[in-house]
């Protein structure tokens, strides 16, 4: 689990996808480490991820999989 030293002020974003349809979306991820056993940076590996599609809506939904890579 990550996070930001400082989060970015960002406007809030929608993007209208209907269902089953696809459509690529930025994310911005962050990499400051919330486990203190792993120190300040989440250490160099193939981290997996997940964002939450609509927090605001009450149910979980959530997008699939995908892959980050963290080097030194």
């Amino acid at each position: 689990m990550g996070s930001f030293a400082r989060p970015p002020a960002l406007p809030e974003l929608r993007f209208e996808i209907a269902p089953g349809a696809l459509r690529l979306v930025p994310l911005l991820l962050g990499t400051a480490s919330l486990v203190p056993q792993l120190g300040y940076p989440i250490p160099p590996a193939l981290w997996a991820f997940r964002a939450p599609l609509d927090p605001k809506a009450g149910r979980p939904r959530w997008t699939l999989a995908g892959e980050l890579s963290v080097t030194a």
